[in-house]
């Protein structure tokens, strides 16, 4: 992670790790950091809306799967428009 900071693979295993430890704060950085460094990648998306589910903010995550499905785009193959 400290090699390169911003790679998704690194940011997503940080936050399911903590997650899995029940460190929410800690994983709301991490996933603060994802979020800002790939807004518009799925993976980014649907790791924030796990960690906010399970921190017990079910209405968080929601918001943040509804914003991905919004903002998707059906000619880039986003992926909730693939899916149907």
């Amino acid at each position: 992670l400290n090699a390169d900071p911003k790679n998704i693979y690194y940011l997503v295993a940080a936050v399911e790790e903590l997650v899995e430890d029940q460190d929410f704060a800690a994983a709301g950085a991490f996933a603060a950091k994802l979020l800002a460094d790939h807004p518009g990648e799925f993976r980014a998306v649907a790791t924030a809306a796990r960690l906010e589910c399970k921190a017990g903010r079910p209405a968080a995550g929601l918001a943040l799967a509804e914003k991905y499905a919004q903002a998707a785009d059906p000619g880039a193959g986003d992926h909730l428009t693939r899916s149907g």
